[in-house]
């Protein structure tokens, strides 16, 4: 290979490298910056109150003496709050077996996936405040149509929580999670079952309007 071949190619390279740097075009790296999107605040749970006598209905089946069930204020722990009372009696002949029933009623707004926690106070006494005259009763609290709890003046004759009968008053406590956003029913159920025997009378409960909270 003589000098001239050489030396053209040499200059050919050089000549075509510069070509390619003028005719680049050097891009500025642009940084792509990312920008966060505000965070949506979920709407607060509104937690629902249901401590107001007016916010409760009344219903009672036909073996169930008339009048003897309230709700107003009464002493519970040393404040005063506005209780459920039950006194009421079953109106049918001793051994009918026949169960006389109170619902005190309210309706409850929910939304889906809230749990709802109910508190409240409660507590009993015997008819006459005698227990061998006096027949043994029960209850039970029920969110939208399902039981969530019974509670009884004698656990031993009928299951459940046994509340107090010395005048004492217990914390209750039972928790409820939606399942849908809506409005649905809370309901005590007083049963009070047919005396037996000699018995004159029927067990009495008193129980405080819940306090919710929400989580």
């Amino acid at each position: 290979m003589n000098s001239i071949d050489r030396t053209d190619r040499s200059t050919s390279g050089i000549s075509t490298r510069r070509a390619l740097v003028k005719g680049a075009t050097w891009a500025v790296p642009v940084l792509a910056t990312a920008v966060a999107a505000p965070a949506v605040a979920a709407s607060p749970v509104t937690c629902p109150s249901i401590d107001a006598p007016d916010q409760w209905t009344l219903s009672q089946n036909e073996y169930a003496v008339t009048g003897q069930t309230s709700i107003g204020p009464a002493t519970v722990q040393g404040s005063t709050r506005d209780v459920i009372t039950v006194q009421t009696e079953n109106n049918t002949a001793n051994n009918s077996g026949l169960d006389a029933e109170v619902r005190w009623t309210t309706q409850l707004d929910v939304v889906a996936g809230t749990t709802y926690t109910f508190d409240f106070f409660a507590r009993g006494t015997y008819g006459s405040n005698n227990p061998a005259v006096s027949q043994a009763s029960y209850s039970t609290l029920s969110v939208d149509g399902m039981t969530q709890a019974t509670y009884t003046t004698r656990s031993e004759v009928y299951p459940g929580t046994q509340i107090p009968m010395d005048g004492s008053w217990a914390e209750q406590s039972i928790s409820y999670t939606a399942t849908a956003t809506g409005t649905v029913p809370l309901e005590f159920l007083f049963v009070m079952p047919s005396r037996e025997g000699t018995e004159t009378s029927q067990d009495d409960h008193y129980y405080e309007l819940p306090r919710i909270t929400c989580s």
